[in-house]
């Protein structure tokens, strides 16, 4: 499960920076919304997986994949 979410967490943070990058999108501007997702999905990379019980690594999965919807929703209409 981690090695899943690992990967997939990883799919989608790379869709940000590489929308950010594209699009020439200051990194610093804190009241763009690309910008403030791609800041959260990298802080998320510093949560250690192994310390959560399973119950949490699917409500992390889940939230993931919302996270997903909402990361192609505003990189296709922005």
């Amino acid at each position: 499960e981690i090695e899943i979410i690992n990967e997939f967490q990883s799919a989608i943070h790379s869709k940000m920076l590489n929308y950010v990058l594209n699009n020439e999108l200051d990194k610093s501007d804190s009241t763009n919304l690309q910008v403030n997702l791609l800041k959260q999905l990298s802080n998320m990379n510093q949560i250690n997986l192994f310390e959560l019980s399973l119950e949490e690594l699917e409500a992390y999965h889940d939230y993931l994949r919302t996270i997903k919807k909402y990361a192609d929703n505003i990189t296709r209409t922005a």
